[in-house]
C-alpha cells in the first residue's frame, strides 16, 4: 500500500508517495527519490554497525555521515514518516521485496521507483542494497546485499559504498523462520503459511 509522509494510506493510482507497506510482512519500506534529499537514489553508504552484538565481529566502515548507521540515525532523528524506529533490513526482508522474475529492475517499480542505477563501483554501486546481515560465516569484513538489477545477492566488503533502503515495523525476518513439520510440509512462522 502506498503511503504519504504522515503514514496515511493512499490509493494504488497515487502518483506521489514516500513509503510502501507490505501487507504480507507488515513491513513499511522507504521509497527512493530523485531529488537530492537523504532519500535520493544516488546516495550510497558504507556498511556500519557499532553494536558488537549484531555486527558479526566487525563494525564495518563507520564514518562521518556516509555510513548505514548514520543514514538510519538521520531518518529516525527527523521522525521520517512519523516514526523513529527505522532500521536496515535483514537479508531475508530485503529478499522479500525482490522480484526475481524481473530484470533491470528486479523489483516492482509501481511501488518502488528509482531502484536501479548504473554501475558505479566494483560491486555495482547502488544497484546493490545493503542488508543488516553480516557475512559472519564467510568473512567478518563483509555483509550481505541484494542487487536490485537482477535479484542476485552477495556478501560485499563493508567498506564499499552501496545503496540503502530503510525499513520499519514487523518482526525482523531471519532465515530460521521455517519449521519442518515432519509430515512433508514446512511452516513459515513469520507469515503463518504452510
Amino acid at each position: 500500500i502506498k503511503m504519504d509522509s504522515q503514514g496515511n494510506y493512499l490509493p494504488d493510482n497515487s502518483t506521489s508517495w514516500v513509503m510502501v507497506r507490505d501487507n504480507v510482512t507488515g513491513l513499511i519500506w522507504e521509497v527512493k527519490t530523485d531529488d537530492d534529499s537523504i532519500h535520493d537514489k544516488d546516495n550510497t553508504y558504507t556498511w556500519c554497525d557499532s553494536n558488537t552484538d549484531t555486527n558479526g565481529g566487525h563494525a564495518g566502515t563507520c564514518s562521518d555521515g556516509t555510513d548505514t548507521e548514520d543514514f538510519v540515525s538521520a531518518l529516525n532523528a527527523e521522525s521520517y514518516g512519523g516514526s523513529s524506529d527505522w532500521r536496515l533490513p535483514t537479508m531475508e526482508e530485503l529478499r522479500s521485496i525482490a522480484d526475481c522474475g524481473r530484470q533491470s529492475p528486479a523489483i516492482d517499480t509501481a511501488y518502488f521507483p528509482n531502484s536501479v542505477l548504473p554501475y558505479t563501483s566494483k560491486y555495482g554501486g547502488n544497484s546493490y542494497y545493503w542488508s543488516s546481515t553480516p557475512a559472519t560465516d564467510r568473512d567478518t569484513g563483509r555483509a550481505w546485499s541484494v542487487n536490485s538489477r537482477d535479484c542476485h545477492d552477495g556478501y560485499i566488503p563493508k567498506e564499499d559504498s552501496l545503496g540503502v533502503r530503510a525499513v520499519r515495523g514487523g518482526q525482523p525476518i531471519s532465515s530460521d523462520h521455517f519449521v519442518t513439520n515432519g509430515d512433508g510440509t514446512v511452516s513459515d512462522t513469520y507469515t503463518g503459511l504452510m
